[in-house]
């Protein structure tokens, strides 16, 4: 409650009324100001209320931010204020009971508005329309009337489920073999994991939408065989998706060639004779090799080029030994026309 201060007057009548008069000319603004106030008390009187707790938004969708003054009462004269981390970061401003869109940030023009319908109230909520990565994180709700103002603190918390895993076998590792799982378009960070196996490499990567991708690396021994299942879980919206696989109780031979299968395409070779070393029999349907006489062990080099050329892509194929009588390393390798050898594998 406002105040006058005492007037002090001469005791004649005539002098009384002069003196009256000019402290109340003197005091005029005071009670003009005190008529200006708000009903139910000074424009101090207010407080502003957000939530206590964090706001939920899932990607893509709408989400409503609360904000409201305390004790109730009609909002729509007041200058309200939506902002990020500092004032210039505007997301939504309404002064002379309108929005204003110049100093908004260019990220939210056309995505936010005003709920009006509870101004009168006190509440002077913010609708956030198709929400991205991007609006996680803290907001501010500021009331101003005059030289007073109040705010408040409203934290949103953006959530998004991504892509199923997706997992497969990408070759031998060690006595085992790697299996990669991968899950992209998630929102924070998920929690991934491998439920039969405790030990596991990971990496992360945000694409230009904030969005994760996840790749994460795990090695199964021979010993392991058996289903194996990557797990993908939102920490704020507890939503998992999850993919298992098989690993058979092959070996690491027959692991690599399944490996190649995935990775390269297969490529029929039709030998040539012409290129075929003299000790070397090549069959008629030019797809096998044999030795015409039993081989010396004098470290000379056997070989017979494939007819086809290689001129582009990614390819591999597949030898098989019979009838061997004792163990001799072989090579397959890719060669350029003055044999220059580029690619080897034993």
């Amino acid at each position: 409650m406002c105040h006058l201060p005492p007037v002090l007057c001469l005791p004649s009548s005539e002098e009384m009324e002069d003196c009256c008069r000019d402290s109340l000319l003197i005091h005029l603004p005071s009670l003009l100001l005190l008529l200006q106030l708000p009903a139910g008390g000074s424009a101090e009187d207010f407080m502003v209320i957000g939530p206590s707790e964090p706001i939920v938004a899932v990607l893509d969708g709408d989400i409503t931010l609360p904000c409201c003054v305390s004790p109730a009462m009609d909002v729509e004269n007041m200058e309200l204020w939506w902002f990020r981390s500092k004032f210039s970061e505007a997301v939504l401003i309404y002064q002379n009971q309108r929005e204003q869109r110049e100093e908004q940030l260019a990220q939210y023009r056309g995505r936010t508005s005003l709920v009006k319908d509870f101004l009168t109230q006190g509440d002077a909520a913010v609708l956030i329309h198709n929400v991205q990565a991007f609006d996680n994180g803290l907001y501010t709700c500021f009331f101003r009337m005059g030289i007073f103002y109040e705010e408040a603190s409203v934290e949103l918390k953006v959530a998004g489920v991504g892509s199923a895993p997706q997992v497969h076998i990408t070759g031998p590792e060690e006595d085992g073999v790697q299996v990669v799982c991968m899950a992209s378009g998630w929102f924070p960070k998920p929690q991934v994991q491998w439920r039969e196996v405790p030990m596991f490499s990971e990496t992360q990567a945000q694409d230009g939408e904030g969005l994760f991708t996840i790749e994460t690396t795990l090695v199964v021994r021979d010993s392991s065989s058996g289903n194996v299942t990557c797990s993908v879980l939102n920490p704020i919206l507890g939503q998992e998706k999850a993919m298992a696989i098989f690993i058979p109780a092959l070996k690491k031979a027959q692991l690599y060639a399944d490996w190649w299968k995935e990775k390269f395409q297969a490529l029929s070779v039709s030998l040539d004779p012409e290129s075929a070393h003299s000790s070397l029999a090549i069959s008629d349907d030019k797809t096998s090799v044999t030795f015409k006489d039993s081989p010396k062990d004098t470290g000379e080099t056997y070989s017979v080029l494939g007819h086809e050329d290689i001129t582009s892509g990614c390819c591999y194929w597949e030898v098989e030994i019979r009838n061997a009588e004792e163990k001799r390393p072989y090579a397959g390798s890719v060669s350029s026309e003055r044999g220059r050898r580029s690619d080897r594998r034993e």
